[in-house]
């Protein structure tokens, strides 16, 4: 019998792996679409040590279309604070903590594809500026041990 789907790859990471999280996620045109660089788990109810990202592309994921970005670093959570340019975000203050473009790295991923990172890595996507919706589904596995 062949295992197939995400459960298997999620176990590679995560012992007994329960999903608590999930979406769809709509990137659409410029105006709305920049998401700040931020942690997932500094914007929860509560930490999760074992919780980990899987993000699948439903669409190609590039710069253009407002692709996604991180910051390599993910030894503890930076602060999060409101912006007004994302009055609905709280996000990580760049500018007080001294990180620049420059520091950040692209996620260029083809559809179909799946990309997993630990909930404290730093993220965000670019504004879409190619004119077409880019659809993806981020879901969060923790440990199910984590919620007993």
């Amino acid at each position: 019998m062949e295992i197939s789907g995400i459960a298997p790859l999620v176990r590679e990471y995560i012992d007994d792996p329960i999903i608590i999280k999930h979406a769809a996620f709509i990137k659409r045109h410029k105006e709305e679409s920049f998401i700040p660089l931020h942690q997932d788990s500094a914007l929860w109810e509560r930490p999760y040590k074992t919780a980990i990202t899987v993000w699948v592309a439903l669409t190609d994921s590039k710069k253009s279309n407002g692709g996604m970005f991180y910051y390599p670093y993910i030894e503890n959570l930076f602060p999060h604070e409101f912006d007004l340019r994302y009055p609905s975000f709280k996000c990580i203050p760049c500018d007080r903590l001294k990180i620049g473009d420059e520091d950040l790295k692209p996620i260029e991923v083809s559809s179909g594809s799946i990309v997993i990172w630990p909930a404290n890595l730093p993220h965000g996507s670019y504004s879409n500026i190619s004119g077409q919706f880019r659809l993806g589904m981020p879901m969060v596995f923790v440990s199910k041990s984590e919620l007993e």
